[in-house]
């Protein structure tokens, strides 16, 4: 029921299979701007993936859900920040860290509305590294 609600949410956002919007691309161009990352990306969860809106250096559509490092599973957090994808064993082995793009950093936040997981703002690097409080 609580999912059945959560994309209720996402399709009334109209956000999904929606041409490319120019607010969305700068908003991920300034979160790696701001983070100092290479790659940034803003995307929201169906059914299967998280469909990606918007990406800066990042060149991918979708990722199935079971792959992306935020997830609407569970309860979402304030921030998840993974200064080196490669030191522990929950990310080792991770599709996006051992192909392309090889992740090893990544930091992301959910994007919530009427109280539903809608989807992630991320920022990632290929270097480990941590987020300042800039």
């Amino acid at each position: 029921m609580l999912e059945f609600a959560r994309l209720e949410t996402v399709r009334r956002y109209h956000v999904l299979d929606t041409p490319a919007e120019a607010s969305f691309d700068d908003l991920v161009v300034l979160a790696a701007q701001l983070c100092h990352t290479s790659m940034a990306l803003l995307g929201f969860f169906d059914a299967e993936q998280l469909r990606v809106k918007a990406s800066h250096n990042l060149p991918i559509a979708n990722i199935p859900r079971k792959f992306a490092f935020l997830s609407p599973t569970g309860p979402a957090p304030d921030l998840l920040v993974i200064p080196d994808t490669a030191a522990g064993e929950r990310w080792a082995q991770h599709p996006m860290v051992i192909m392309g793009p090889r992740v090893r950093f990544y930091a992301g936040v959910p994007l919530v509305a009427d109280g539903h997981w809608l989807g992630t703002l991320e920022v990632m690097d290929q270097v480990p590294r941590e987020l300042s409080d800039e």
